[in-house]
């Protein structure tokens, strides 16, 4: 399989022989929620960096948004995980991805 810099130089080498395939079907859809999650997390992220500087030394208000933070960064963590985990399973199952873990494991897995 080609790197992510060998699919812009040859996209057609992702293109499956059969793109309907379930494999491929779920392995999309995994990707995509999991890449939307995670910018629900970095908005969360955000959301109480926010809240926490504009809290004006209000003690209750500092506590919502570390907790949120704290959330948040858990919620990140966990979604990094699953997506790195789908990625793997997809390339043991050879399944198109942009992500390419095949170098990885014929390097490092030996």
């Amino acid at each position: 399989m080609l790197g992510i810099s060998g699919f812009f130089n040859n996209p057609g080498s992702y293109v499956n022989k059969n793109p309907n395939a379930l494999g491929v079907v779920i392995g999309n859809l995994l990707t995509i929620a999991l890449s939307i999650t995670g910018l629900i997390t970095l908005v969360f992220i955000i959301i109480a960096g926010f809240g926490y500087m504009s809290s004006s030394g209000d003690q209750g208000q500092m506590e919502k948004s570390k907790k949120t933070l704290t959330s948040a960064i858990i919620g990140l963590v966990v979604v990094l995980f699953a997506f790195f985990i789908t990625q793997v399973l997809m390339s043991l199952f050879n399944v198109p991805s942009f992500f390419d873990f095949t170098n990885f494991f014929n390097t490092y897995l030996k």
